[in-house]
């Protein structure tokens, strides 16, 4: 799937992250119109536009936890609770035509396999192993601090900002394609070894390194950061960015705005 992004959303033709007028990240399905809402305060995601994807309703379930949701049937409608006296559910996974929930707390929201949360670092361990090469990983607001090689092709999503938002402060090496898009300031080290990936909307250090070996790599909308094409990559652009240094050893780059 290919994202399209922009100073204040990326999506493509079945998700778009955007904000509200709050400045909280909303997750929308665009197909439906269901729409999520960051909680800041609880660290998870909430339906905000409610989920109604036809068929059958679970309806006003006080929380709904599960390892994934697999929304596909009607296997728990009419059979949990009532709309005067909803309970809880605990699963290891959720089938149904339709969710309508007041809150949905789960350790790791899953939709066919190509977009999941990670609240920490131990979580996101257990998300790498788990997801398909060209999904989507949504960093909760923590440190992420261990090092990691990457050979998936991973889409990571950082939420909240500053010292309140996901840090990456480990090194991570991806042998894949990579993006990051925006979070709180990342200190650790960025190697790109697989062309078109991309850094958007993100803060760094002033001492992070961020080194290129691959072709085609955009750096948009950053601040800080150390950035170092190494010979051999061309055609990579950096442009919009604050307090960014650049060395260009292939000299086929393109060097735009740095304030």
């Amino acid at each position: 799937m290919t994202f399209e992004i922009d100073s204040n959303n990326i999506q493509n033709e079945d998700v778009q992250l955007t904000t509200d007028a709050n400045g909280d990240l909303i997750i929308e399905h665009i197909p439906t119109g269901a729409t999520f809402v960051y909680d800041q305060a609880n660290d998870n995601w909430k339906p905000s536009g409610g989920l109604d994807i036809g068929g059958n309703d679970i309806t006003n379930a006080g929380a709904v936890n599960a390892d994934s949701a697999d929304i596909t049937n009607n296997l728990l409608a009419g059979q949990v609770g009532t709309s005067s006296e909803p309970v809880d559910v605990a699963a290891a996974s959720v089938s149904a035509d339709s969710v309508d929930a007041g809150s949905v707390n789960t350790d790791g929201i899953q939709v066919n396999n190509e977009y999941l949360y990670a609240a920490d670092d131990s979580a996101l361990t257990d998300r790498l192993a788990t997801i398909k090469s060209g999904g989507t990983i949504i960093l909760g607001r923590s440190d992420f601090t261990t090092d990691r090689t990457i050979s998936k092709m991973i889409q990571f999503i950082c939420t909240g900002s500053g010292g309140n938002g996901s840090r990456i402060l480990g090194n991570w090496t991806f042998d894949d394609r990579g993006m990051i898009h925006f979070g709180g300031r990342h200190d650790g080290d960025i190697t790109f070894n697989s062309p078109n990936s991309i850094i958007s909307n993100a803060q760094f250090s002033n001492t992070s390194a961020i080194t290129v070996s691959a072709d085609r790599t955009i750096i948009n909308g950053v601040m800080g950061g150390e950035v170092t094409f190494e010979t051999g990559a061309s055609g990579c652009i950096v442009d919009s960015c604050s307090n960014t240094t650049v060395t260009d050893n292939d000299g086929g780059n393109t060097i735009g705005d740095i304030a």
